[in-house]
């Protein structure tokens, strides 16, 4: 349908980038050629799924629900039954912490109070995805584990598209952690929709602070960890800190 190859074109031009840096991730640490260009294969095909499946619950189109499942499907069949069994149990854990993210969503939209320990907890789910992807990228890394640099970088890009495209999630009702905290400080109908008049309200009302001490946490985390032969990946966390500034404080 003309519908699901327009959004397939969409999906494949938005994950590019961090397609790219995942895959790179396998290249370099294990200098196979076949092996890098399989878990590019495994890594599109799972992100394809989760987009698609994000698709179906913004719309209810089971259009988008059948994309999801055959992409799924099809990266099940080439993989291993012991690999297969572990990712659907991280699979299934990811599921429980979307079901969260949908709560808190909800709450928000009743406009009902929620706390700082909520939002931090509702940002992990948003970004779990990545422990999925991160999981996949193991089976070709072996003992070498990129679980935490990757779920990191993936939840500090989140919080810069939150900003970046704060204006469409607001008019397309999706969770936006700035709308978020702003909505701890202003009723909901009062929040702004234009992004520079949201980024005012949260600097004034003092809330970027908690957005600032999301990203430094995570920055922190993986100050110590060991990129051996993949600095690349810590030059692309880093560059996600600073973009988040540069959309905090525009110049």
């Amino acid at each position: 349908m003309e519908k699901t190859k327009k959004t397939l074109w969409w999906i494949d031009k938005r994950i590019e980038n961090y397609l790219s840096l995942l895959t790179h991730i396998v290249q370099v640490y294990t200098k196979d050629d076949k092996k890098s260009r399989k878990a590019k294969f495994l890594l599109r095909t799972a992100l394809r799924t989760a987009f698609f499946l994000d698709f179906h619950s913004e719309t209810n189109d089971s259009d988008f629900l059948k994309e999801a499942s055959g992409y799924r499907e099809l990266m099940y069949s080439n993989i291993s039954k012991k690999d297969r069994q572990g990712l659907e149990l991280v699979e299934a854990k990811i599921i429980k912490l979307f079901d969260y993210e949908k709560q808190i969503w909800t709450k928000i939209k009743k406009g009902q109070q929620v706390s700082n320990e909520e939002i931090e907890k509702f940002w992990q789910m948003k970004s779990a995805d990545a422990l999925f992807y991160s999981k996949v990228i193991k089976i070709f890394t072996g003992d070498k584990d990129f679980t935490l640099p990757i779920y990191v970088y993936t939840q500090i890009l989140d919080v810069g598209l939150d900003f970046r495209e704060y204006e469409k999630d607001f008019q397309k009702n999706s969770p936006n952690i700035l709308y978020m905290k702003l909505s701890q400080k202003v009723s909901i109908d009062q929040i702004p929709q234009l992004k520079k008049d949201a980024i005012k309200e949260a600097v004034s009302l003092g809330v970027h602070l908690d957005l600032e001490e999301i990203v430094e946490k995570l920055a922190k985390q993986v100050s110590n960890f060991d990129f051996g032969a993949c600095p690349d990946l810590k030059e692309a966390i880093k560059q996600r800190h600073k973009e988040f500034y540069e959309e905090l404080f525009p110049t």
